[in-house]
Parts: structure tokens; sequence; C-alpha cells
């Protein structure tokens, strides 16, 4: 069944051929002017009744038949469209997708998310619990009220592999794009697509078969995952190093454990710039373990040494709770050593009150 707004509009395009039918109908039928024949037209059609504007041949007064009941017929199917259109919220809906859409192109330095299956779907609560600006690209027309209404996340509607339907999701605006559909070769397609479109952009793509990884990484792909692989890898680790996995899964999975595992980027400018671990006080003063560190230069550092330097653009990966991590946000984005001094002092923090408590 076709839709109300998409009826209206083709019952509305047979009107006006029934109208310019019936003018040129006339004109050659009975040979009157097009000014009588449009008039006679618009008092047949709108059933005002005010009379034959000439004296109808047989020929003519059967044309007058078809405009009547093609033409009226027609015109109770339009209505009928409008009634359905207002009273089944078509014009509701389409307001909504209106205010939708506004909201997308306002947004910038989001993440881009094709498919809303199970690993999109996900993604896509872990994104808003950590905080992060999103849009959905879906083409099921069945997920729309679920996205929208139940989760209320932003959604284009649409192939992912349509690079219109990129634009509208603000690709060009975006920080990143998660390609999550179920087949590889629609993922190396989006990924294409969307390196040509943004290439600044952060792209990570869903990998079924292992044979696709290479394809997706020459596509421009800067991270391939396969969930088959590391469900595969935390299996084997939950039979094999039980303890390691019940770890991990207490920091990455546990949402009641005050505990969480960060990634922290030194700025430009951070006063951070040049200072050993040791001399930071990221562990002494705020309690943060830091695991690694991943120089700005690309070499990843594990468990680092006390004396090892932090500089700009350096990333900490780090261990504590959210309160510190919080602290540690803060921390790296002053640019003076008065400015960490401040944010060291005014902890509320059980291992910062201990060690000044030590000192007095």
């Amino acid at each position: 069944m076709l839709e109300p707004g998409r009826r209206c509009i083709i019952a509305s395009i047979c009107i006006i051929i029934i109208f310019f039918t019936g003018i040129f109908g006339y004109h050659l039928i009975e040979g009157w002017s097009y000014l009588d024949c449009m008039y006679m037209m618009v008092i047949t059609l709108s059933t005002i009744g005010f009379g034959e504007t000439h004296p109808l041949s047989p020929a003519g007064r059967l044309l007058t038949i078809f405009i009547i009941v093609f033409g009226i017929s027609t015109g109770a199917y339009v209505l009928q469209g409008i009634a359905r259109f207002i009273i089944e919220g078509e014009l509701s809906n389409m307001i909504k997708k209106q205010k939708l859409q506004k909201q997308i192109e306002a947004i910038k330095d989001h993440f881009i998310i094709c498919g809303f299956g199970r690993i999109g779907s996900r993604i896509a609560s872990e994104l808003k619990e950590s905080g992060v600006a999103f849009v959905i690209v879906e083409r099921d027309s069945k997920l729309n009220e679920h996205i929208i209404e139940e989760k209320g996340y932003l959604l284009v509607e649409g192939d992912a592999t349509d690079d219109e339907i990129l634009k509208k999701s603000g690709i060009e605006r975006a920080k990143g794009l998660v390609s999550a559909l179920a087949s590889d070769a629609d993922n190396v397609y989006v990924v294409l697509s969307s390196r040509e479109l943004n290439g600044k952009l952060i792209i990570i793509s869903r990998c079924r078969e292992e044979s696709g990884k290479k394809k997706l990484y020459i596509a421009g792909a800067d991270k391939v995952i396969s969930p088959y692989h590391i469900g595969a890898l935390r299996m084997s680790m939950a039979v094999i190093k039980p303890n390691v996995y019940g770890f991990l899964e207490l920091i990455t999975e546990n949402k009641e454990l005050d505990l969480d595992m960060a990634e922290i980027s030194i700025s430009d400018g951070s006063a951070l710039h040049r200072v050993a671990l040791k001399d930071s006080h990221i562990r002494d003063k705020l309690g943060v373990i830091v695991i690694g560190i991943k120089k700005h230069h690309g070499h990843m550092l594990f468990n680092p040494s006390p004396r090892e330097f932090i500089e700009e653009r350096d990333h900490l990966i780090v261990l504590g709770s959210k309160a510190q991590i919080k602290a540690l946000h803060d921390m790296v984005s002053k640019t003076t050593r008065e400015g960490l001094l401040s944010i060291t002092k005014k902890l509320d923090l059980k291992e910062v009150r201990y060690y000044m408590s030590s000192e007095q």
C-alpha cells in the first residue's frame, strides 16, 4: 500500500492530467475557445453546476461524464490521502524527520555508526554512556521507531554505501566512523567512500572473515576488528588464564564498580610536557596507575619507568576511579605548574588526604 503522502502526489498528477485532457477534448470536439474549455472544466470538476457554457453534442456529453466520474473519484482519493496524512501521523513524522535532520546538521566531531544490529546497538549504548555524540545510519525502516523513540538516538535512514546518505549524517564534520555492517563487501565499500569523503576520519570496521581484514585496511580503515576472533580470544583466556580474564572483565564490563580504564591525551602547551612520571604526582597524589604511554611518534610503552618523560601529543593509558580520571583530565589541561598544584590541593581523594597529612 502506498504511503498517504505519495498517494496525494499521484492523485494530484491524475487530476492535472484529467483537467488538461478535458480542455483539449472540448476544444477538439466542440470547437470552443480555450478559455471556455477551461471554464467548463472548472465548474465540472468543482461540481458547482452553473450550467453548460455552450450546448453540448453527444460526444461532448460523453466527455463530460468521463470527467465527472474520474475527476470526482480522483478528488475523493486526494481528500482521503490528506485525511490519512494528518490522522495517521504522517505530517507529524515529517516534522520530526526535519527536526532530526537539523540536529544532525548542528553537530560536529561526532561518530557515525553504520548498522544497528547487535554490534552497532552495543556500540551506540557505550558511546552514549561515555557522552560521545554519534549518528546512526540504518536502512531497515522497521528499526526506526526503536532507534528514535525508545533510544532517543540521532538517525539517518538509508543505505550506508550511498555517499549521499553518508553526507546527510555529517561525514565531512565527523571525527570518526564505525562500519558494523554484516557483509564484509559492504564494509569495504563504506570504508572506501568514507575515506574519500573525509581523509582525516578515524575509521573502524567490523570484519566477518579473516580474509577480508587486509582488504579493509587497503580500503582505508584505521582499525579492523573481528568479533568472532575477539570472542574466541576472550573465551580461551577464560579457560587458560581465568584470573586475568576476571580482572579484564571487572574493569571493562562491571558498571557498578568505580573503576575505569581511560586514555588521556596530553595537549599542546600542557604543564606536564617534559615532566617525568615520578615528578608528575599522577600516582602518589591522584592515585592513578599509568599502564602505558602511546608516544607521539607512535611507539607504545608498557609499564613505563618512573623516569619516563611525558610529552605533548602523548597518550596515557591509565587505570583509576572515575573521580581520579576526571582529576587527571583537569591536570593535563593546565598550562602552568601553579595550575597543577591547584588541582592537587582541592582533590577529595583518600590518597591525597593521606599524602598531605603525612607531610604535616
